[in-house]
């Protein structure tokens, strides 16, 4: 299970927000699971797989609605990359950067 908060600051065009969500993992029947869900009313089903290095997280493939993926990426010990790419319902199986950053271990 993985909580998440993000404040984005004020700018002169915009007022402070906060982004909340949850991402639970889980066994289901066959596989690996996970389901998303965040404070914008969004619910995402995902696939999991993985190897030593990565975790990644495929969105399923839902008539008219984009589709997601979400990756973790050793960098280093105290180091993860992550990924956030989005695919048109058009084009399920291209999908493109949409968020990219570093999250550091502190603890």
């Amino acid at each position: 299970m993985r909580k998440n908060k993000t404040v984005f600051p004020a700018t002169d065009k915009t007022p402070e927000t906060t982004h909340t969500d949850l991402l639970i993992v889980y066994q289901g029947e066959k596989d690996q699971q996970a389901i998303y869900f965040d404070n914008e009313g969004h619910t995402i089903k995902y696939k999991v797989s993985f190897n030593d290095k990565s975790i990644v997280l495929t969105g399923d493939i839902m008539q008219n609605a984009p589709r997601f993926r979400l990756s973790y990426t050793t960098i280093d010990a105290k180091t993860v990359n992550i990924s956030f790419e989005m695919a048109s319902s058009q084009k399920p199986e291209e999908f493109k950067m949409y968020l990219e950053g570093k999250s550091i271990k502190v603890k």
